[in-house]
């Protein structure tokens, strides 16, 4: 879900064709708050050629993503399944979220439960998934 947001707007803006009904995406780019100028997302080529639109492959696929995945996401939030998945073991010490995250509290009680570690990559590979976060 990490990646989901500028998709799904994406695909908002296509199906409601609120630039027409034959607009074609290029590029997929947000401008964040911390940052200069725009940030990330999905490119067609380099930033002084011109654009042509996503082939329809790849909005079909991206389609079909959301539409399998945001369903899922949607259902977990209505259970209250909010995991806690840090993607780095340090991830407190430079996160801006760090005050309100429930990792240090999910951390301390996966300890005593013994269900904590992290994988090669750095990706958590099990913050106590059975106790309520």
């Amino acid at each position: 879900g990490q990646s989901l947001q500028m998709i799904v707007y994406l695909l908002a803006l296509k199906r409601l064709e609120v630039f027409g009904a034959d607009a074609r995406p290029a590029m997929m780019i947000y401008w964040g708050l911390g940052e200069e100028g725009p940030v990330g997302g999905f490119k067609r080529g380099p930033r002084d050629a011109g654009l042509s639109p996503l082939e329809e492959e790849i909005l079909t696929e991206l389609e079909t993503l959301v539409d399998e995945v945001l369903p899922r996401l949607a259902l977990g939030i209505r259970q209250g399944l909010f995991t806690v998945s840090p993607q780095q073991k340090d991830c407190t010490q430079h996160c801006d979220y760090r005050h309100a995250c429930r990792i240090a509290q999910v951390r301390s009680v996966a300890e005593v439960l013994g269900k904590t570690g992290f994988n090669g990559s750095g990706r958590s590979r099990e913050v106590a998934p059975d106790v309520p976060n």
